[in-house]
């Protein structure tokens, strides 16, 4: 999510992106590897990602989403069209937990309720 917000402020290189959030921090290969797993399948699959987000805004457009709200929601909904195997239940728990940390004070209702609508319509 911090590389994907990278990303989005300065136009930068994913793999820079990448290096540059790992390097902050003392991440163990595995998480690593799976970062940039998750980070190229956000980017190879943004236009599909950012329509089923938009499908689920109600009165929003994505465009007026905060960098911040709109990547832990991209990187969500990547891992339920991609991920047969984590419960979306799960990635709802994992997005609303990321907008606790570095999102604004309605974050994570905001995220909640988009994912939710996002899981109900990918579940039919």
């Amino acid at each position: 999510m911090q590389a994907l917000y990278q990303i989005d402020l300065s136009g930068g290189d994913p793999e820079n992106a990448l290096l540059s959030v790992s390097s902050e921090e003392k991440f163990p290969p595995e998480t690593i590897a799976f970062a940039k797993s998750l980070l190229d399948s956000v980017i190879s699959s943004k236009n599909r990602i950012d329509g089923e987000i938009s499908k689920n805004l109600d009165a929003w457009q994505i465009q007026r989403l905060s960098i911040v709200d709109k990547n832990i929601l991209r990187v969500a909904v990547c891992e339920m069209i991609s991920d047969d195997k984590t419960p979306f239940s799960a990635v709802i728990n994992e997005a609303v937990e990321l907008a606790k940390k570095f999102g604004g004070m309605e974050s994570k209702k905001f995220i909640n309720g988009v994912l939710s609508s996002v899981a109900k319509n990918l579940e039919l």
